[in-house]
């Protein structure tokens, strides 16, 4: 739910961030939300230039660091209620943790390539951001990589027509 430009925070959330780097900088937020300074659902870069999920518990990924110029999937779920946190880079479970996340907030700004501090802002190209109030499902994961517009759907507009009566002879 958004109200107000504001996610309402909820114990489960998804948020899947469809990205490009033209400029290498570590330790730097890409998309989530923040209040007052704390970081409590968002994906980064972290100091090693590696995608991370920060929940106040940081979920790294393990393989390559994000290159330059090259477009990326970074999806990080968190179920609260079942102690459970996912990243997933390019449609695949890349780290798993459990979910730590501070939930005493209720509307938190939503931030896009950068946050409060200057160090923590950077360039970044966005095709996408969406946020979701439930967990994704690494199928639902691997299809938005695959199809990311696929859920729009265009609208069908249904036309019924009744043959009017013939006329018996």
């Amino acid at each position: 739910t958004v109200v107000n430009g504001k996610v309402v925070n909820t114990n489960v959330v998804a948020i899947a961030l469809r990205f490009s780097w033209p400029v290498q900088k570590s330790g730097v937020f890409l998309a989530g939300f923040a209040v007052a300074g704390t970081y409590e659902k968002d994906l980064r870069i972290a100091a090693n230039f590696k995608l991370q999920w920060y929940t106040q518990a940081n979920i790294n990924d393990p393989g390559d660091a994000i290159a330059i110029n090259r477009v990326y999937d970074a999806v990080g779920t968190q179920n609260h209620a079942e102690n459970r946190t996912r990243l997933y880079k390019d449609g695949q479970n890349v780290a798993s943790g459990t979910s730590l996340s501070y939930l005493g907030y209720s509307a938190p700004p939503i931030h896009l390539g950068g946050a409060f501090a200057a160090s923590l802002r950077t360039a970044l190209m966005a095709y996408h951001l969406y946020i979701w109030r439930r967990e994704l499902s690494p199928e639902e994961v691997l299809w938005l990589h695959a199809e990311p517009y696929a859920f729009l759907q265009p609208v069908i507009r249904r036309r019924w027509f009744m043959p009017s009566a013939a006329e018996a002879p």
